[in-house]
């Protein structure tokens, strides 16, 4: 794992970028193979989660940005991102305030309480003869 202002993160592979948000999951302990194998897999551990430094106080905008940060150091054009509980939320997060996110794959929390709308790249997306779909994240009723 390299080390970025107190951010830590690690990547592997080669190809398009998929963006690994760590919190309560280790990634760095799973065995990502089948991805790293076609994909450049980047993980980053926001302040607070993993090795990283503890924050005065936690803030999913804040995790949001140290992601961002770190993908703009490795000067990462667009990626995709997944996770899974609480790393699926920050996926879902990074989908909405990241406009570089083409693609995301999520799941492990409640959707009856959380809306999120899908992310599509909106250039395949044109390519493809579809229309693009607004990123947007909300409460339903």
């Amino acid at each position: 794992m390299a080390e970025l202002d107190g951010i830590w993160w690690s990547a592997s592979g080669d190809g398009p970028v998929v963006v690994v948000p760590r919190l309560n999951i280790d990634w760095t302990a799973v065995d990502l193979s089948a991805l790293s194998d076609r994909f450049r897999v980047v993980i980053v551990s926001p302040r607070g989660f993993g090795p990283s430094a503890r924050p005065g106080s936690y803030d999913g905008t804040g995790f949001v940005r140290d992601i961002e940060h770190v993908v703009d150091h490795l000067e990462i054009g667009t990626y995709a991102t997944f996770g899974y509980s609480m790393n699926g939320v920050m996926a879902a997060r990074l989908a909405v305030g990241a406009p570089r996110v083409s693609a995301v794959a999520c799941g492990g929390f409640p959707l009856k309480r959380l809306v999120i709308y899908v992310v599509v790249d909106s250039a395949a997306d044109d390519r493809a003869g579809g229309k693009s779909i607004q990123r947007g994240i909300g409460a339903s009723p």
